[in-house]
């Protein structure tokens, strides 16, 4: 181990750090999978054209190459948080929307029929007065 660990500040800095990381992903898994459920059309799981892959628009190719692997990074990372870390269903659903993999539509739509997901969801939609999803 290295010197500069195995000082008290240093552990008490990885330890603070490490928590405020924790309560920040915390905060954004509680606030950015509702908005995430809110933003949905209707639709989302029942057309086949929402969860399609996407293409390019018109982005230089860097810049595209970096998006797509931010965006799978991102959703592997949120399956993980998901899964692993028992956040939930509906976190592990919305890394799957987000990445770039086969079979990802349905994974997704397979998940949505978890009846605690679905009813989740629903009542997402209902306090922000949202029309209802249509069941896959």
């Amino acid at each position: 181990m290295h010197e500069w660990m195995t000082s008290p500040e240093a552990r008490r800095v990885l330890l603070w750090g490490g928590i405020a990381a924790t309560a920040v992903l915390w905060a954004l898994v509680i606030v950015g999978t509702p908005t995430a459920v809110r933003r949905l059309p209707p639709d989302a799981f029942t057309n086949p054209a929402y969860l399609a892959p996407r293409g390019r628009d018109g982005r230089p190719w860097p810049l595209y190459a970096a998006l797509v692997v931010a965006r799978n990074l991102a959703g592997v990372a949120l399956v993980v948080l998901g899964t692993v870390f028992l956040q939930g269903v509906l976190v592990a659903m919305l890394g799957l929307a987000i990445m770039d993999i086969p079979g990802k539509a349905r994974a997704v739509r397979w998940l949505a029929t978890i009846p605690f997901a679905w009813r989740l969801m629903a009542r997402i939609r209902e306090k922000a007065a949202l029309p209802p999803l249509e069941r896959p």
